[in-house]
């Protein structure tokens, strides 16, 4: 009876086996690049949980919903890697780029975009005092950072202007300076005077900028 009862068990064991075989190879796996082979665990016929798909690239860790969301280990083709956080199929979050060659690029990310070692993407060790200003990273093409000042709105250049910076070539135009070919991080100390009034009004702050790219200062007076 015992042997019996055992034989049951493979027979329904290998019964089996093909319907998780094949709902397995129906889990769909959204990215082109991923699609292959998968194994893992589904819901609702995609990709959800734990699972490795394999494709022209290939994913290890967490999927939601068809993509890789969570953490995990994403391999490109050419051999490089990312182990880290993954957002809806790309890097987003903290995570580490290890290239063929061994080099490393560690640090934050937001949608598969290099952000810095450090999570934000600048920081003020003195803010300038006596005006209304506004950063932005606004390209990826050049690294370069412009300041543009402004006195009730028309464009002014600043009188007694200093720029110090880590890195960069400076420049100066009528209604705009700054510095470009800039090697990131970059930290910068910029002084001028501006007449505001009857008084002049001495400006003066520090910052760094840990994100390579186009950054734009605005000043408003």
């Amino acid at each position: 009876m015992h042997h019996y009862i055992n034989s049951l068990r493979v027979l329904f064991f290998i019964f089996l086996l093909p319907f998780s075989l094949q709902a397995q190879s129906d889990c769909k796996v959204f990215s082109v690049d991923l699609q292959g082979t998968y194994e893992g665990e589904c819901k609702r016929g995609l990709a959800h949980g734990q699972g490795k798909a394999v494709g022209r690239h290939s994913f290890e860790g967490n999927w939601k919903r068809g993509k890789p969301h969570g953490r995990g280990i994403y391999t490109f083709e050419e051999g490089k890697f990312y182990e880290g956080s993954i957002k809806n199929g790309v890097a987003d979050g903290q995570g580490t780029l290890t290239l063929p060659d061994g080099t490393t690029q560690a640090g934050y990310w937001e949608k598969g975009e290099y952000l810095g070692s450090f999570l934000q993407p600048y920081v003020f060790a003195t803010l300038p005092l006596e005006t209304n200003y506004d950063l932005k990273r606004t390209g990826s093409d050049k690294n370069q950072v412009t300041f543009k000042t402004t006195l009730q709105g028309l464009p002014i250049s600043p009188d007694n202007l200093d720029l110090v910076a880590s890195s960069g070539v400076p420049f100066q135009f009528a209604d705009k300076f700054g510095l470009e070919n800039v090697e990131f991080p970059v930290t910068i100390d910029c002084t001028y005077k501006v007449l505001q009034g009857f008084n002049t009004v001495d400006i003066k702050f520090r910052f760094t900028i840990y994100q390579a790219g186009e950054w734009t200062m605005t000043m408003r007076h």
